[in-house]
């Protein structure tokens, strides 16, 4: 039976808001023409792509399955976040702005939002590139893990360096000042997420997904806006990662 419009609605909605802020952020941004006090559109959008990710899951798998796994992934990342933000452990020592707009405790509310929309993508694109998934659910989520760890690293000298969303205590770090545990434990939280979600929304039905596109979308559009965002203001390893993974995800698509 077709999912009924009530589910597309609540997918499209937040999805239709963030592609039409999207060209305009993008172009404010590289131009340098953001108002002073816009963050918190940044943290909005963020939301958005969340509530679309999660919305998209309750579509396809079901509201129950759907949502109880978005909040599962949202609720272990705010738990991570908050442990983090207050002892240094385990990513590193570092602190949020209040650019982002409301906070849930020691933590913006918009990040738990933005952990759904990057693990989500992360594991639908890595299921959908992947050839035929030899390694089944293991490769699965080590992919999913790399892509999601891939992209922080895309945007993190944006996020840090030019919207100022957070900031890192560890000035010598090799990577623009990021420490490599930030990564190392973004691998490791994105490959137990990803199993949770997987664990919730089980069994995974085929290649016909409404709007199958949907997540791949998303973490297609968060490469190019923070790989060119990272150009224009010389991060150049982070965007030539950000080519790259662009690059792989055009050669993996039938």
């Amino acid at each position: 039976m077709a999912p009924g419009w009530a589910g597309r609605v609540a997918v499209l909605t937040p999805l239709g808001v963030y592609l039409f802020v999207y060209p305009f952020g993008l172009g404010l941004l590289l131009l340098g023409w953001l108002p002073p006090g816009a963050g918190w559109v940044g943290g909005a959008l963020l939301v958005a792509q969340g509530l679309a990710l999660a919305a998209w899951m309750g579509l396809n798998f079901g509201p129950g399955r759907g949502l109880t796994a978005a909040a599962a992934v949202g609720a272990g990342a705010w738990l991570l976040e908050a442990v983090g933000v207050t002892t240094g452990l385990p990513f590193g020592s570092y602190h949020y702005s209040p650019v982002l707009g409301f906070w849930l405790g020691p933590v913006p509310a918009a990040i738990p939002f933005a952990w759904i929309a990057s693990i989500g993508a992360a594991f639908f694109t890595a299921r959908r590139v992947l050839p035929a998934r030899p390694a089944g659910l293991l490769g699965d989520l080590l992919a999913g893990a790399g892509l999601a760890t891939l992209q922080d690293a895309v945007l993190e000298t944006v996020a840090t360096r030019v919207q100022g969303y957070w900031s890192w205590a560890a000035p010598g770090a090799a990577y623009y000042g990021i420490p490599w545990t930030n990564f190392t434990t973004w691998f490791g939280a994105s490959l137990v997420l990803g199993a949770v979600l997987h664990t919730v929304v089980r069994p995974l039905p085929g290649p016909d997904l409404v709007y199958g596109w949907l997540p791949l979308l998303l973490y297609i559009l968060s490469l190019v806006i923070f790989g060119l965002l990272d150009v224009s203001h010389g991060f150049l390893i982070p965007a030539a990662l950000a080519t790259l993974l662009l690059a792989i995800l055009y050669w993996r698509l039938p």
